[in-house]
């Protein structure tokens, strides 16, 4: 019984391991250098392949920089939270779009603003940590993200990726959690 267990784990492992390489693979991605604090994401942070990288700014604080990013502007924010910090200012007549992520609708809202003196697009969603991590006193109970760009262009380019970080995320723990146990050949 125990070797049984023992070879399922083994084989369990190994098959994520496989199942996020290819992931990885089929959807041009790389693992970052830096990785996510295991309290804001237990999965590993995967870039899209060409031109990107990642900074960790503070605790929970990530900047996730493209080809087209000019110091604090044009690049992706994405901020692990606890619930009452960090709420999206009020703005009039923002645009809203949605995606999915884990079967929970995600609402972006764009506007345009001024940073540092500098018109910009600005696009930002505010929702529940639904990523594998460590629950540490709900540092982590939300995720922030945000995309300053200079143009709509830019901030088109960067949306899908955007989302794509987030959703990797999603799919290597949902690999990590298959029971090989569970199927029947």
């Amino acid at each position: 019984m125990l070797r049984t267990l023992f070879s399922a784990t083994i084989l369990a492992g190994v098959l994520a391991f496989l199942v996020t390489i290819g992931i990885v693979h089929a959807g041009g991605e790389k693992p970052s250098s830096i990785q996510w604090k295991p309290y804001d994401c237990s999965s590993p942070l995967m870039l899209p392949e060409h031109g990107f990288d990642v900074s960790q700014l503070g605790k929970g604080k990530y900047r996730i920089d493209a080809s087209v990013s000019q110091g604090h502007f044009n690049c992706i924010y994405i901020t692990f939270q606890a619930t009452n910090q960090l709420v999206p200012a009020p703005v009039s007549n923002p645009i809203e779009s949605t995606f999915i992520i884990k079967n929970q609708k995600v609402v972006w809202r764009s506007y345009k603003t001024i940073v540092e003196g500098r018109p910009v697009v600005r696009k930002e969603a505010l929702l529940p940590n639904i990523l594998p991590h460590e629950n540490r006193g709900g540092d982590s109970d939300y995720i922030g993200i945000r995309i300053d760009a200079d143009s709509q262009q830019i901030l088109d380019r960067l949306t899908p990726d955007a989302e794509g970080i987030l959703q990797n995320a999603v799919k290597a723990s949902d690999a990590a959690k298959w029971d090989p146990a569970e199927w029947i050949f």
